[in-house]
């Protein structure tokens, strides 16, 4: 009905969630058209593509509070941001852990732990099967050194999955610089369900620093069977067999 009024102020609710493709555009024009004429449209939508592409200005209001008001690419931007660290502290509760990362020790931090999948940072899920890099970056304060570093990926209920150091693959930590380092999981074999990621920087004198990540695989495709901890194809061997 909105297409044949002309209204001073037109308030949207929601209206580009609805219906089909070519509804959705049909809709954004006539928006576009009002708000041309020298009309204020107001969106009301979680489509944050929209909201960047139509307004020139954007609210961010939770529970009845302004809690941003300003550019449509940053507020989204910062929307965005919350809405991965309320599900990454989320995550964090359920595997009984109060802090979203933490940093312990005056001689190594850990500063950084991210997973990256298909080019894009992920907060508090990952797709299974597709292929993902964990990067970590950390800096050392003076007069103190690197020994080796360890990863550690446990399984919500328990049950250790991996356990790597650079001294098990014969790596050392660089000198003199600070620590990036980037572990490739391609094939990505881990089955749906809740991780945590702990990175211990060790500097020959014990442990110094160390932080955690917690994440969950979510499986969209969609398995048989069950839920197994990993998913990795079978190696299968033959042999003749004896003769009677």
């Amino acid at each position: 009905m909105g297409a044949f009024i002309d209204p001073d102020i037109l308030i949207i609710d929601e209206t580009l969630s609805v219906g089909d493709a070519f509804f959705s555009a049909k809709a954004s024009r006539r928006m576009r058209e009002i708000a041309a004429g020298g009309r204020i449209v107001v969106v009301v939508s979680h489509g944050l593509a929209a909201i960047v592409e139509m307004c020139s200005r954007c609210i961010w209001i939770d529970r009845g509070r302004v809690v941003m008001d300003g550019a449509p690419q940053e507020v989204t931007q910062a929307y965005e941001a919350a809405i991965r660290e309320a599900d990454e502290q989320q995550l964090m509760r359920k595997f009984g852990m109060p802090d979203a990362a933490g940093a312990h020790g005056a001689q190594s931090i850990v500063e950084e732990i991210e997973i990256v999948q298909g080019g894009t940072p992920r907060r508090s899920s990952v797709s299974a099967f597709a292929p993902l890099d964990i990067l970590v970056r950390a800096r050392r304060r003076p007069h103190a050194g690197f020994a080796d570093l360890t990863l550690t990926l446990t399984r919500v209920d328990g049950r250790l999955v991996w356990r790597q150091s650079l001294s098990d693959a014969g790596l050392s930590p660089p000198e003199g610089s600070p620590l990036r380092l980037c572990v490739a999981m391609s094939p990505f074999i881990l089955g749906a369900g809740l991780y945590r990621l702990d990175v211990v920087v060790d500097t020959g004198r014990g442990p110094a620093s160390d932080a955690a990540r917690v994440f969950e695989v979510v499986d969209e495709e969609g398995q048989y069977g069950g839920t197994p901890l990993i998913y990795y194809d079978p190696v299968i061997t033959s042999r003749p067999a004896e003769e009677a």
